[in-house]
């Protein structure tokens, strides 16, 4: 049994919006998120294998910028629930 190869998977493919909402649609609530390929994970370790470790300094600019999205994504999450009811 083969396993199904998602379309970002394959070089050069380049998907619509509405092509990958359908294809998250079609397959179910149910379902798990595809695995990477082998390939994908390859190229992914090949281009990250010989970045600069960050400095101290740097990584604590990293983590501040982070952690400042987080929270402007927990305000809006909870803007949401509330504004469609599920939160007051």
């Amino acid at each position: 049994m083969s396993a199904q190869r998602d379309p970002i998977d394959e070089p050069g493919v380049e998907e619509t919006a509405e092509a990958v909402v359908a294809r998250i649609r079609k397959r179910g609530r149910t379902s798990m998120l595809p695995h990477p390929s082998q390939e994908a994970i390859r190229q992914f370790v090949a281009r990250t294998a010989h970045e600069p470790v960050m400095s101290q300094e740097d990584l604590a600019a990293w983590a501040a910028e982070w952690s400042s999205i987080e929270k402007e994504m927990r305000e809006r999450d909870h803007a949401d629930d509330v504004a469609e009811g599920r939160a007051w």
